[in-house]
């Protein structure tokens, strides 16, 4: 049973399923390659012949040459800088890696494992020099770089003496309800169950 037609790529209209194009855009894709002269690739600047994807030239001559070698990605509100490394252990599907990681593995002379990470220490994602990156052993670590514990001083509402401890919801919610012991806690209890 012979495969259904296909749309085809530059007009939308059914066409066979064999090929890409309608004979009709197929000719004129013929007759424009005819009669432009061949194109110059922007990255290695090989000549190749004219092609055009919806009316618009090609400016590279392959997937190899079209691919960025180095761009910047949003992600969130941080954006970090990729380069192409696509025989890199850590790249992503389509070949890249993040640039801070190569710059921290080029310093240590070595891959960065899985669960290393590279801290930007000035706090800018697209400042990759050396000395502005420090590799951490874990996430637990890179987290107390950035949110380290804030320590409050309190006072103890029974015997009265001053505490520092670390700031939680219970302590902000409620500081009149805080005690320096257990003992002060049960004297507290004490003290409201007699009245």
């Amino acid at each position: 049973m012979p495969s259904p037609p296909k749309p085809c790529i530059d007009c939308g209209k059914l066409k066979s399923p064999v090929g890409v194009r309608c004979r009709a855009c197929a000719a004129v894709l013929i007759g424009l390659a005819r009669r432009n002269p061949p194109l110059e690739c922007r990255r290695c600047g090989k000549q190749f012949p004219y092609q055009c994807s919806e009316g618009k030239p090609w400016k590279y001559c392959s997937n190899e040459c079209r691919k960025e070698p180095r761009f910047i990605k949003r992600t969130g509100k941080y954006s970090y800088a990729y380069v192409l490394q696509p025989h890199h252990p850590r790249a992503t599907y389509d070949g890249y890696v993040r640039e801070h990681r190569l710059v921290a593995e080029h310093t240590l002379g070595r891959f960065l494992l899985p669960t290393e990470i590279v801290h930007h220490i000035d706090g800018d994602t697209l400042n990759n020099r050396p000395e502005n990156l420090a590799v951490l052993a874990s996430i637990g670590e890179h987290t107390k770089k950035h949110k380290p514990r804030r320590r409050v001083t309190v006072q103890c509402n029974i015997c009265g003496k001053t505490v520092e401890r670390k700031f939680c919801d219970s302590v902000r919610r409620n500081p009149r309800h805080f005690y320096c012991s257990l003992a002060c806690r049960s004297k507290r209890f004490r003290i409201d169950s007699s009245n």
